[in-house]
């Protein structure tokens, strides 16, 4: 039974390849190749690069091949049959929990004004800088979650406009605050 994959869930290059050649099938959100992120889990699995018939984005550039590389299987792309039994393989689509910035601001805001440590918060000298890499829902691929991190900073904004002992401040393109001194 013949498989159509990709080597993102939305790359237009799409090869052909045995299914029984497809190993380890399961859902995720980021890619082989330049492990981009998608929006939501796809399935994924492995296959040999010189088992694939047709075009996909892949080069052998990291090694002479052949070797195993991480394809998405779309369901567009495959028929009835297959689509069932790529599911049957990889199992259910596990349940997903939706983003909320409010989350991970209230997380940052809290660390901000107790002073305590974050992943998302770095003081260099009396600024504090707030980096969305620093947050685990944000830090996988860089265009997918833009909006993400550009909804996290709103919402430390909004946050932070309650604590009035801090100001936001210009740190070249970061969003930045320092605790303004008691007079």
């Amino acid at each position: 039974m013949k498989v159509l994959v990709r080597r993102q869930w939305n790359h237009y290059r799409i090869a052909e390849a045995d299914l029984a050649g497809l190993t380890n099938l399961h859902w995720e959100t980021i890619s082989g190749g330049v492990r981009t992120s998608a929006p939501q889990p796809f399935i994924h699995g492995y296959v040999y690069c010189d088992e694939l018939a047709g075009e996909i984005a892949h080069s052998c550039q990291h090694g002479s091949g052949p070797h195993a590389i991480k394809v998405a299987v779309v369901k567009k792309d495959n028929t009835p049959q297959v689509w069932a039994e790529v599911l049957e393989r990889a199992g259910p689509r596990p349940s997903q929990r939706r983003y909320n910035p409010r989350d991970d601001a209230q997380a940052v805001v809290n660390a901000l004004v107790n002073g305590s440590p974050h992943s998302g918060l770095e003081r260099r000298k009396e600024i504090f800088v707030i980096k969305p890499i620093g947050f685990s829902n944000i830090a996988h691929g860089l265009t997918a979650h833009l909006g993400r991190s550009r909804r996290l900073k709103a919402q430390v904004i909004k946050l932070v406009a309650s604590h009035p002992e801090f100001e936001q401040v210009k740190y070249g393109n970061m969003l930045a605050f320092r605790r303004i001194p008691p007079k």
